[in-house]
Order: C-alpha cells, then sequence, then structure tokens
C-alpha cells in the first residue's frame, strides 16, 4: 500500500488507484473550473466566427510554436469538438476572420513571423464552409507581422487589412483586397515604437475608415494612440498621437457613451505604484478624429492587457473584459461612459473573444492563453471559477491526509518562493483554515505517512536531505530529524524489508538509496542500490506479485523507467529500463487493465512549449512491462496521479500540465487504454493530490500551483 499517497479518509488505495465504492454513477468528468483545450504551446490570437455555417460559433487558435492554426467547431452548448490543425507560416502571431472572396464563407488571415529576423508571412486560408480551410495562400510580409484589422480602407466593397510590424521597423502595412480574396501590399506607414494592437473605425464620421494603434514605445518613450484618419482610397493622413500611459498595448473601439461617435479604451500594460491594479484608460470620441483627455479606470489586477467590449449583463449598456495578471476583471458601464467599479471575476486571463457559444442568450468569453478555455456565463453575471488558497509563492509539491483527527482532509504544500512547508487545515466543505508554516529548503518535496506508528500522520520532507516531522494528531509537527541523503531529490515510502516499519526509497544524483527506518521516524545508514545515475521521481508497486515491494524509478536525460523488483530484505535485483517519452518527469501506479493489475503511467516534460506525453506501460504481472503507449498531453506536463473520478470502476489519470495551465482528465477503459483527455483551467499546475476535500464522496484534486493552492473540486453528476 502507497501509504505517502493516501488521502484518507476518502479512500484507500491499492498501488495509486481508487479501489473504493460510491453510490454516484459514471458520467462525464467534470470539475469546479472551466473547460479548456490544449493546445500545444502559448496562443498568440484567437478569433471566432460560424465556419461551418451550423449557427454556432466556432474558434479558431494560433499557437506560435506550432506553425499553425487550429480550428475549434463548437458544439453549441458550450464544448467544443478536437482541434484540427491547418499549417501557416512559421510562428503565428495574430488571426483575424472575413469572407475574403465574397463567396459566403469565412475565410482566415494569419500573421506569422520567424522571430529571427528572416520574411514574416501573411497566411489566407480560404473557408470551404463546411469548417475546413483550404491549404493557405502564403504572402511574404515584413519581418514580424503580427496584430491584424479588417476594414473597407478604399471603399471598393472588397475587404482590406491593416497589419502591424512589431519588429525593429515598427510599421503597419496596407493591404487592399481583390474579389477573388488576394491582397496587395500598397503602403507602409510609420506606426510608433513597439505597436500591439491595431483597430478600425470612422473616427471622424466621414465615412471613410481610420486607424488606432497603441504603441507601448521604449522605456516611456514614445509610448502613446496613433490615430492614423483615412482618406477612403486606401491611403491615410498624417498620424494624431494621444498620450497614453508609460506601455499602452492593446485597445477596443467603441461607443461607450452613446452619443454616436466611436471612443477608444486602451490597456496599459505598467501598473501604478505597487503593481496591485491595473489601468484602462478611456478616450471618448468627439466625432472629428481627436479625442477628450483619457479618464482611468482601475481594475484589480496588475498589467491590463487584452480586452474586448460588449454587453455582458445586457443592460444595453456596453462593458469592457480585461485580462490582467490577476486574471479576468468586469468594468460594467453605465451607458454615460462612465463605469462601475472593475471586479475580478474569475482567474483565468489571456487573448479574449465573445460570442454565446452555449445558445443561453448570455455572452460567453474564451480566453487564449497557454490553452483556449472557455468561459460560460451564470446566473448573477457569475463564470466558473476553481478555489484558491494562499500557502506561500510558487508551490512544487502537495499531499493530504487527516493531520488533526477532526475526520476532514487537510493539505500540506511546499513553497519554492519563501522555502516553507504550509499546512492547512480543511473545514471539511472544501475550505481550508489560514496556513500554517515550518522552515523548509527551497523546491523541496513533501510526503504524508504515519513514520513512528503512533497513529498520527508525519511529513517527510526531501529537500537535499530528508527530514521528518512527527505529528502530534492535532495539525501540528514537531522540529525536523535531519538524515543526510546523498543530494537527495525525490521519494517514496514503503516497507521494504517487511519489519513492519516504513522505509525510504530516494533517488539522488548518483543512484537509488534505500533508508531502513528504526520505526521512530530515523533511519538506518543509507543502503546505495546500483542504477543509471540520472535518477528522478519513483513510485511503489508489487509489480511481480511476490508480497515484496518494487520500484519504479525514472531517468530523464535518458528518457527511460526502470523496474527494480524488491528482495524483500531491503535490496533489489538489477535494474531493467523501458523507453518512454522524452524527459520523463513523474510516475504513478494503477490498475489500469484489470483490478489485479499494477500498470505505470509517465508523464514526460518534453520540449517546453511544445505537446508533451503521458506513456502508460501494461504489466505482464510477472514485473516485465509492455512498450510505452504515448498520449499526447499539453505544454510541460510535470505530474500524475491516478484515480477514479466518475465511480465507473476503471482507473482515470489526472495530469498537472504546467505551462497550459491546464489539468487534463484522461479516463479509463477499463483495458489499459484512455480517452481523449477533457481538460480544466488550473494556474501553472505544478503536483497534484486526490482526496474528498467537501464531504461528497467524490474524488477531488488540491492543485500546487504558481500562486497558491488551487482545489479542483468533483462536480462529476
Amino acid at each position: 500500500m502507497l501509504l505517502e499517497d493516501m488521502p484518507r479518509p476518502y479512500c484507500l488505495l491499492s498501488g495509486a488507484f481508487c479501489a473504493c465504492a460510491t453510490l454516484w454513477g459514471s458520467s462525464p468528468i467534470s470539475f469546479n473550473a472551466p473547460l479548456t483545450y490544449l493546445t500545444g504551446g502559448p496562443v498568440t490570437g484567437a478569433a471566432v466566427g460560424d465556419f461551418n455555417g451550423d449557427g454556432k460559433p466556432d474558434i479558431a487558435v494560433t499557437s506560435n510554436y506550432g506553425n499553425s492554426i487550429s480550428i475549434f467547431l463548437g458544439k453549441g452548448d458550450g464544448t467544443f469538438q478536437a482541434p484540427v490543425p491547418y499549417a501557416v507560416g512559421s510562428g503565428p502571431a495574430a488571426v483575424a476572420v472575413g469572407d475574403f472572396n465574397r463567396d459566403g464563407k469565412l475565410d482566415l488571415a494569419v500573421t506569422a513571423n520567424t522571430g529571427n529576423g528572416g520574411i514574416g508571412t501573411l497566411s489566407i486560408l480560404f473557408g470551404n464552409g463546411d469548417g475546413t480551410f483550404q491549404p493557405a495562400v502564403n504572402y511574404p510580409l515584413g519581418r514580424s507581422p503580427a496584430a491584424i484589422a479588417i476594414g473597407d480602407f478604399n471603399n471598393d466593397g472588397n475587404p482590406d487589412l491593416a497589419i502591424i510590424d512589431v519588429s525593429g521597423l515598427s510599421d503597419i502595412y496596407i493591404l487592399l483586397g481583390a474579389p477573388d480574396g488576394a491582397f496587395q501590399l500598397t503602403e507602409t506607414y510609420p506606426a510608433g515604437m513597439y505597436p500591439g494592437g491595431v483597430v478600425t473605425g470612422d473616427f471622424n464620421g466621414d465615412g471613410n475608415l481610420d486607424l488606432a494603434i497603441a504603441a507601448s514605445g521604449y522605456d516611456q518613450d514614445g509610448a502613446g494612440v496613433i490615430v492614423m484618419l483615412g482618406n477612403g482610397d486606401g491611403t491615410f493622413q498624417p498620424t494624431l498621437r494621444l498620450a497614453a500611459g508609460d506601455s499602452p498595448a492593446y485597445l477596443v473601439a467603441a461607443d461607450f457613451n452613446g452619443d454616436g461617435r466611436l471612443d477608444l479604451a486602451v490597456s496599459d500594460t505598467e501598473s501604478p505604484a505597487g503593481g496591485v491594479t491595473g489601468v484602462v484608460l478611456l478616450f471618448l470620441g468627439n466625432g472629428d478624429g481627436t479625442f477628450q483627455p483619457p479618464d482611468s479606470l482601475y481594475v484589480p489586477g496588475s498589467s491590463a492587457s487584452y480586452m474586448a467590449a460588449a454587453d455582458f449583463n445586457n443592460d444595453g449598456n456596453l462593458d469592457l473584459a480585461v485580462s490582467t495578471q490577476k486574471g479576468l476583471d468586469l468594468l460594467l458601464g453605465k451607458g454615460d461612459g462612465t463605469f462601475e467599479p472593475a471586479v475580478n471575476v474569475t482567474p483565468v486571463s489571456g487573448y479574449l473573444t465573445v460570442a454565446d457559444f452555449n445558445a443561453d442568450g448570455l455572452l460567453d468569453l474564451a480566453t487564449a492563453t497557454g490553452t483556449l478555455t472557455v468561459l460560460l456565463q451564470g446566473p448573477g453575471l457569475t463564470y466558473p471559477h476553481d478555489m484558491n488558497f494562499y500557502a506561500g509563492g510558487a508551490l512544487s509539491s502537495i499531499a493530504s491526509g487527516d493531520f488533526n483527527g477532526d475526520g476532514y482532509l487537510d493539505l500540506v504544500a511546499a513553497d519554492t518562493n519563501s522555502a516553507s512547508i504550509a499546512v492547512l487545515l480543511g473545514n471539511g466543505d472544501g475550505t481550508f483554515q489560514t496556513a500554517a508554516y515550518y522552515g523548509a529548503a527551497k523546491a523541496a518535496m513533501v510526503k504524508v505517512a504515519d513514520m513512528n506508528g503512533d497513529g498520527n500522520l508525519d511529513l517527510v520532507i526531501c529537500d537535499g536531505t530528508i527530514s521528518v516531522m512527527l505529528g502530534n494528531g492535532q495539525g501540528q509537527f514537531g522540529p525536523p530529524q535531519v538524515t543526510p541523503a546523498l543530494n537527495a531529490r525525490f521519494l517514496a515510502i514503503g516497507d521494504f524489508n517487511l519489519d513492519g516499519k516504513l522505509d525510504l526509497a530516494v533517488s539522488t544524483a548518483t543512484g537509488l538509496v534505500i533508508l531502513l527506518g528504526n520505526g521512530d521516524g530515523t533511519f538506518q545508514p543509507p543502503l546505495q542500490i546500483p542504477t543509471q545515475p540520472d535518477s528522478g521521481s519513483l513510485a511503489v508497486g508489487d509489480f511481480n506479485h511476490d508480497g515484496k515491494l518494487d520500484i519504479a524509478l525514472t531517468a530523464a536525460n535518458l528518457h527511460t523507467v526502470s523496474i527494480l523488483l524488491g528482495k524483500g530484505d531491503g535490496s533489489f535485483y538489477p535494474e531493467v529500463s523501458y523507453d518512454v517519452g522524452d524527459y520523463p518527469s513523474s510516475v504513478a501506479v494503477g490498475h489500469f487493465s484489470g483490478p489485479q493489475s499494477q500498470d505505470l503511467a509517465v508523464t514526460n516534460y518534453g520540449v517546453e512549449f511544445l505537446y508533451g506525453t503521458v506513456s502508460v506501460l501494461l504489466n505482464n504481472s510477472d514485473g516485465t512491462f509492455q512498450p510505452a503507449v504515448n498520449y499526447e498531453m499539453g505544454d510541460s506536463p510535470g505530474y500524475v496521479v491516478v484515480g477514479d473520478f466518475n465511480a465507473d470502476g476503471k482507473a482515470d489519470l489526472a495530469v498537472a500540465n504546467t505551462w497550459s495551465s491546464a489539468v487534463s482528465i484522461l479516463p479509463g477503459n477499463g483495458d489499459g487504454t484512455f480517452q481523449t483527455p477533457v481538460s480544466f483551467f488550473a494556474k501553472y499546475p505544478y503536483a497534484l493530490a486526490i482526496g474528498d476535500f467537501n464531504g461528497d464522496g467524490k474524488g477531488d484534486l488540491a492543485v500546487a500551483a504558481f500562486y497558491g493552492v488551487t482545489l479542483l473540486t468533483n462536480t462529476t453528476p
């Protein structure tokens, strides 16, 4: 039994799979967090359109590491089909939607840049009207073309494009469109230093489209909004510059005060002193191409960036949604150019798109960063969000157990920023008390077990050394008992010599070390077990069913997982290695192919900003394993746990995709295979712990994340 991962009193674990019975039936797995869709890397742009003509909004997403654009076709209920990618230029940067060849079918314009001083491209993908697109037609364009605005600048009835270049040139390109969807670069204008966003609108009421560009400048030199009035023939007048904070980056054009004149809302990525709030500057238009001095709108999160204007509360007035480092903020408009105080509605943020994705008459949001996250509006202008609890800064490890004997699950998490261990006592309803802190080294790993046999859970901390902090059964822990452990990296707990006392398996820079327990929280001198020197994460199970604990041990640089069969006396037979994916980072044991099997799941971190994988290795029941089967995951999958999240009696996988800001659930089929992952937003998840934290009998997930503990509550019917 894997005592270090036992989330009591939720269930007992056999291997690492929750085998306990529950009363709720098998259903599609859901959590309180927003649904998110893996995109394989950082998202640089998104746009909404009905690409297959079914009346349901779809989304096109660019990711600058995939050299493709992905099409997510909407089902009309707020969910989307699996994405279909289409090749575009190298390093896609932005996407816009329009009917460029006037055939009644939506097309795509995608900018891409090489990022190395080469030639950028504009890719045009003509839509077939059924949700598919023709191969891209590519145009060479500057060095780093980015944001796109669409409009008929020469009044010939054909859509034209205005595209900013974010390289040192900092230009804006005007490309006039032909009836067949072809484009020709006709004019180039200076666009300020480091332009970020561009919008179109008739700012002076002459019937010709104008342009507004946000330019962040360099060290506040040249920062501002550039307004270019159109002549109606595809050319533009000399620019008018509006002072707009320290670092204006994104903007929207809309009539916020109902006077029939277009206004501008401009986000400033710099924050006022203290960095607690962000700023949006509102320029009310005079109707002649000039604007009044700006009003400052403050939002509760630093570095205001992407924005969207829409009537989110259906009161007839335009509102603003603003992305910040804290999440997504809403400013409800009063219709006169003023707004209610901003409210943070979810920790999700990123590039914003707006549509009614589930056809309920309420406007929803989709944000794109490392993933595509769908935020469906609920009653009272609410959006789905997980619960967050402060436990220091960037967390590296998390474990659960009942530390004070009240029958409720508690949490312990390791904080890499403040070099501490945080203990959060649970209230039994999915909330936690204020954390209590204990000193530890940075980047520690923490496990939970009763190391001295007194019936109270203790903490085992791996931070280069091994420390045991004995629990008193009241939620408090004693001073650390330190055992030097040869630069310890990871640990697992089990009785390796069958003496009834818990031992430790510790991976180090030079291989595997076994610390046999004395039964009081101290250990005998370390036993060095011959292994490859590059040992990493490890897990424990009885892989050959001989009643003796065995070890699975990853080697990141060798791209392998090794099996060491135990002899029952604390020693092991020579390791046998199996190939997995690139840079394995975590390993877990579960009954994937049957109730008696002890199979392996290994997360493979992969190459940063590209898809990682999960390798599943099925046990032949004799301690040998079949070749790995790999499942594509998000960006940097770093941790995996095993549980039955929909109570169908089949083991599922939960994976923390760190840089995708997603926790992905792979439902198990019970035959050793897994279904397509369903993902939920959690900001920069690093490690996971399973437990019933709110007492409803369902397995929830506690996430060690960059900003503290995130609780994903299981809402599966």
